[in-house]
């Protein structure tokens, strides 16, 4: 529930991710002895290795950054509370959450003596925290950050921002694991809703929104509305790989 999705970087194969790489390493070898820029070389590199999947690798250039950052910058840097996120999504992603949750809060006590109260920046730490306490089966702490996120949110973003679709999706996805059947559609629907008028009518996360829909209905016996849903999740799945 990390908000930092892997997005293809600067191209779609692999082959990009590589020549990135060649890239940062060039730079490295070459660069001067300035602990900054050969901190954001190290970032970057992470960065490509994180995009590939390769957390363990991530968190080695995320570490070396986090070193060469804590030599030169003072300790309430925005910068640093980027480096500490970075290696707690990396820590999140392998399943690690008690070192996640330690970087997160490294970079929330950060975040929260040098941002604005209503700083986007803070939402996405919010968002996660809150996903590494779901993923700890702490529900409560888990639904008390994702609504520290949806706050933020709700205050500075349009009504039909897929940011607010995903902390919709995620409250939803809490009270589902809790059995709260009656929370978990009305969080569902919400999602469905933002999702609807933003998104094109084929695209995959309609039906991703309708299936989870549809779980609940069945989890509640509601078999009708279940299928109901988990038919329209089928049909729009099947329009958008035909595009």
């Amino acid at each position: 529930m990390s908000t930092r999705l892997r997005q293809p970087f600067g191209g779609t194969h692999m082959g990009e991710y590589e020549k990135a790489e060649e890239f940062y390493l060039m730079m490295l070898e070459t660069s001067s002895e300035n602990d900054r820029d050969v901190a954001a070389i190290y970032s970057n590199l992470g960065n490509s290795y994180w995009e590939r999947g390769n957390n363990e690798q991530a968190l080695v250039y995320y570490n070396k950054c986090l070193e060469m950052k804590l030599k030169s910058l003072p300790a309430n840097s925005p910068s640093l509370a980027t480096t500490y996120s970075n290696i707690g999504n990396a820590y999140s992603a392998n399943g690690d959450f008690d070192h996640a949750l330690m970087n997160m809060e490294k970079a929330l006590k950060i975040q929260e003596k040098s941002l604005s109260s209503d700083d986007p920046s803070l939402a996405i730490t919010y968002n996660n925290i809150g996903g590494v306490y779901n993923g700890k089966m702490e529900y409560d702490k888990a639904l008390e950050y994702y609504r520290k996120c949806l706050n933020i949110r709700k205050g500075v973003l349009p009504a039909n921002h897929p940011s607010l679709a995903t902390t919709y999706n995620n409250i939803g996805g809490v009270h589902y694991e809790r059995n709260e059947y009656a929370q978990a559609l009305k969080y569902y629907h919400m999602t469905l809703e933002t999702r609807l008028s933003s998104l094109p009518p084929a695209h995959p996360l309609l039906a991703v929104s309708y299936w989870w829909i549809g779980k609940v209905y069945e989890n509640q016996k509601n078999y009708s509305k279940a299928l109901e849903n988990v038919t329209v999740a089928y049909e729009i799945a099947k329009r958008s790989k035909q595009q």
